[in-house]
């Protein structure tokens, strides 16, 4: 039992055939796995997808007029602004220039002719004064800080300015937007008064 066997040796062409294999895929094995994206990659690449479809929904409604389709975006984000105003003044701004576009677009439907657009139009103009007033009013009952007063003096101007188109527009309107013109004419006295 004294024998021993023989030491193992690797052949020289077993040698030279597993280094051949080694080059081989040493140049696939050694290339770097591609760097994992953060898990946040995606949920904030759809968020600004979101946010420029919202952006341009809101551009494209800006011109639009009561009962055509865009007004209705035009309306939500309106309101998603007054529900994100803070404080008094800012709720003040944007219920005055709610008031403004609803002028405005009083304006071009009596412009353009229609009617039913206009009449519309009107009964929203007077929702938006009477939003106005209302906040108006408060701030006027209330502790004010300087920037209420400057946003109720806005307000006043708005109001002036309003009632001076409803009494321009007030002859040439439609039948069916009249009463509304008037309720409107009425919210505009109550803001500027003292």
């Amino acid at each position: 039992m004294s024998e021993r066997l023989p030491r193992p040796v690797v052949r020289s062409e077993f040698r030279v055939h597993l280094r051949e294999e080694l080059l081989r895929e040493a140049p696939s094995a050694l290339v770097p796995a591609a760097a994992p994206r953060s898990a946040w990659w995606r949920p904030l690449a759809a968020a600004c997808a979101a946010v420029l479809v919202l952006v341009a929904a809101d551009m494209a409604a800006a011109q639009s007029l009561p009962g055509e389709p865009p007004f209705a975006i035009k309306s939500t984000a309106e309101e998603v602004r007054l529900l994100v105003a803070t404080t008094r003044a800012t709720r003040i701004d944007v219920l005055g220039e709610r008031a403004e576009r609803r002028l405005g677009e009083l304006r071009r439907a009596a412009a353009q002719q229609r009617p039913a657009v206009a009449a519309e139009s009107s009964l929203l103009l007077a929702d938006a004064l009477d939003r106005l007033a209302v906040e108006v009013l408060r701030a006027k009952q209330g502790d004010r800080t300087s920037e209420d007063d400057q946003a109720v003096r806005k307000a006043e101007r708005i109001a002036e300015q309003h009632a001076s188109a409803i009494d321009a527009l007030l002859p040439i309107a439609p039948a069916a937007a009249k009463a509304a013109l008037e309720r409107a004419a009425e919210q505009a006295r109550k803001i500027r008064a003292p």
